[in-house]
């Protein structure tokens, strides 16, 4: 069985959807958030519990958003920001979506993708931050 940080004010708006946790309003809820320790680097595990959702903090906001499946295997990563990469991610804010080859094993890489118009709405407590830049 697996839990989320629910916060109290949500206690009967929470929604169930193709395993993962959703606000009334379809925002995906984190089941879990890392916060930033200065000097190290994130870890992201590429297994985790199934339909986890975990979000890395800094300071003052989340940084990523890391989405595992059924499996608990590494799925998608949604961030809202370009890292400072401009050049490999000219519209900011945007996703990968992992791939396996034959074997189980992650391959390198994934390329970053445009945000949709559903990611927006189940990810807007991370991304509106883009807004106000």
């Amino acid at each position: 069985m697996r839990t989320w940080n629910a916060n109290k004010d949500l206690a009967g708006e929470i929604e169930i959807r193709g395993g993962f946790a959703y606000t009334s309003d379809g925002r995906m809820l984190a089941t879990t958030k890392v916060p930033y320790t200065e000097g190290k680097r994130y870890s992201h595990p590429i297994k985790a519990a199934p339909y986890a959702v975990i979000d890395y903090t800094n300071v003052k906001d989340i940084t990523m958003r890391t989405i595992y499946d059924a499996e608990g295997m590494q799925i998608e990563r949604i961030h809202p920001t370009d890292h400072g990469f401009v050049k490999n991610h000219p519209a900011g804010g945007h996703k990968h979506i992992l791939q396996y080859d034959e074997e189980g094993k992650l391959v390198p890489r994934p390329k970053a993708t445009p945000l949709s118009i559903e990611d927006w709405k189940k990810h807007f407590d991370i991304l509106r931050r883009l807004l106000e830049q």
